[in-house]
Parts: C-alpha cells; structure tokens; sequence
C-alpha cells in the first residue's frame, strides 16, 4: 500500500512540475485583456523579464554571422554598435546591431546555443524582451507575422535567420473589447511591450494607452493536473477505507 501511495503522489508532483516547467510544450495561448489606469495599473511592467547573464558577443562574432549568410562580405576591421535587449534564464539573448561598415544597416538579434541568428535585415520590427520561457515579444511587423492582434507577435528562436511565430488568440471577450478599443484596426505600432514569467504581456503603443493580456490556463495541463489530483484523492481514500477498524 505504501508504495501504491507513494506513487498516487508521484503522479500528483508530476503533474505539478509540467504544470510549472519553463520548457514544457505549450499550445496555442489564448488571452484575456483589459485597459490598464492608475485606477487599475498593469502587473506587467516593462522588461527585461529574462533574468540570465547577458553572453559576451564581439564583432568577430556578428562579422562571421553576416557573411555567413551570402549576402555580405565584411573584412575583419569590421566595427558593429550592438546591445543585449533581455536574456532568458537558459541564456538565449535578443539585442540589436547597426551600422557597421553599411551606416543604413539596423536589425534585431537573437543569441541561443552559443550561435546568432534572426533575423529580416533592415524590415520594421523589434525584439522587445524575453522571459524564463524563451518567449520574445515584439511588433512592427518585417517577419509576416500575422495574430489577432495587427503587427504585435509573440516567437520564441530556433528557426534559421528568424524567429519562430507561436500562435495565440484572444477570448471573445478580449476580441469585442479590442474591436470597441481600435474600431478600424489596430494599428501597426501597436507592440507587445514585455511578457513577464507568468507569460503576462504589457502590450500597447504611442497614444494607444497600455494593456494587459493575460493567459488562459492550456487546457491539456489542467487535464494532467487534474489527473494527478484525482490519483491523490483514490488512493487516499483506499488508504483510508483500509486504515478502518474491523466492525465487531
């Protein structure tokens, strides 16, 4: 019996540690939303939200990059202006890099795995942060990304010269309330500003105001969840009915 308990909770921590593991596979999130106000400010503040070390990039690193690529062929003396926008607790980074021997030359990084890749040179978008999860956010478009939300996307690396799109959706409550906010389209500099490590993310735009989108639980994990619990909830009544003293 003692194992059999000691298993009915192992089932229950299992289903715990999916439940709460940074790197567990995710479905499509789906959000709530609302207006934050002084009232009623955001939770979400703006980033960084991934808290690991920043990696240490040099030039050599973004001139082996680029001309890897075909498309460039910077000598050696090449000088890059690069910085670490936010870096996840498993140390992948999203920055940026410009200039270089091409003034003109602007785009978002990402550093995952000890090598630089992403992204769309010289297109309109941003890498805002990451959080523990390895998801970035962002907007401005330049990827063909496409979500409820206009231009504003959430990715995460791992995708050749790109970041990799992960889908989401909205309520439909958040979708009426975002139709009544912006009546003819959101408009394309509305970003997703940060995501914190509860995949909150602080979304908003210049004379847009600032929003909060909050994610629904996955229902596949509250399932897991759930089954470990009902496995708690068996065996102790098992061990209980067993524990009874024998009627006279």
């Amino acid at each position: 019996m003692s194992n059999f308990l000691e298993n009915g909770v192992a089932v229950a921590v299992v289903a715990l540690v999916v439940l709460l593991s940074p790197g567990s596979a995710r479905a499509e999130l789906t959000f709530n939303a609302r207006l934050c106000s002084a009232a009623d400010p955001c939770n979400v503040g703006f980033g960084p939200h991934g808290t690991g070390s920043p990696p240490s990039l040099t030039n050599q690193d973004f001139i082996d990059f680029f001309n890897s690529t075909g498309d460039f062929n910077f000598p050696p003396d090449s000088t890059f202006a690069f910085g670490i926008t936010a870096v996840s607790a498993d140390g992948t980074a999203i920055g940026e890099v410009c200039c270089g021997p091409i003034s003109a030359f602007d785009t978002q990084f990402i550093f995952e795995s000890g090598s630089l890749t992403c992204c769309v040179l010289d297109t309109p978008y941003v890498l805002n942060d990451i959080n523990n999860h390895d998801l970035i956010v962002g907007g401005e478009g330049g990827l063909g990304f496409d979500g409820p939300l206009g231009l504003a996307f959430i990715a995460t690396g791992g995708c050749q010269e790109a970041a990799c799109e992960i889908p989401y959706a909205l309520t439909p409550s958040a979708t009426t309330f975002f139709a009544a906010q912006f009546p003819f389209g959101v408009p394309d500099d509305f970003e997703f500003l940060a995501i914190d490590n509860n995949d909150r993310i602080l979304a908003g735009g210049f004379g847009h105001g600032f929003y909060e989108l909050d994610p629904l639980p996955e229902p596949a994990t509250l399932a897991l969840f759930g089954a470990g619990l009902v496995g708690v909830t068996v065996v102790r009544r098992k061990h209980n009915k067993k524990a009874l003293p024998a009627r006279l």
